[in-house]
């Protein structure tokens, strides 16, 4: 199972159902559906009502996109955390999370939950950014450091059981 933000196949918008997809997300979503037979949930960043329930899907029918499930997880990034977690479990376990938030990937990799992140910038020029500081790839990049060095460092044979 891989679970794929909305964010990742779908532009920034101010209203959802106004949004438009993002081409190269969109492949690599038919990428995803492709090779694992379907097995691909939607992850939508929103407190999902009713009305915006039938936006939603009626985008998603618009765009083709055919999802196993959709799941709506809110904007709280700790509720986000625990409900992707879940997720991932819920379904067996996860393959991928793939996101562009690096923070929530970052948290998901804490929990044990492989993450892609997905970058497509959508300004090329420099000069024309708003704010010209980097992502936070930083933390992402210290995440992976601090994994490899405790498996490197591990002494497996070493692990005490708690039978307490």
């Amino acid at each position: 199972m891989i679970l794929v933000n909305f964010d990742v196949i779908a532009l920034p918008g101010e209203e959802l159902g106004a949004r438009t997809p993002d081409q190269t997300g969109m492949r690599l979503w038919q990428m995803f559906h492709n090779q694992h037979r379907g097995h691909v949930g939607l992850v939508v960043n929103l407190d999902i009502a009713h009305e915006d329930k039938d936006i939603l899907e009626t985008w998603l029918t618009r765009e083709g996109v055919k999802a196993a499930f959709y799941e709506a997880v809110g904007p709280n990034p700790a509720i986000r955390e625990e409900k992707i977690h879940r997720l991932s479990t819920l379904y067996g376990k996860a393959d991928w999370y793939v996101d562009s938030d690096v923070e929530m990937c970052v948290r998901l990799l804490k929990l044990g939950v492989p993450s892609f992140v997905y970058a497509n910038p959508q300004i090329i020029r420099p000069e024309w950014h708003d704010d010209p500081t980097p992502r936070p790839w930083d933390e992402l990049a210290a995440e992976l450091d601090r994994q490899a060095t405790v498996i490197q460092t591990k002494n497996w044979g070493d692990v005490e059981s708690n039978t307490a």
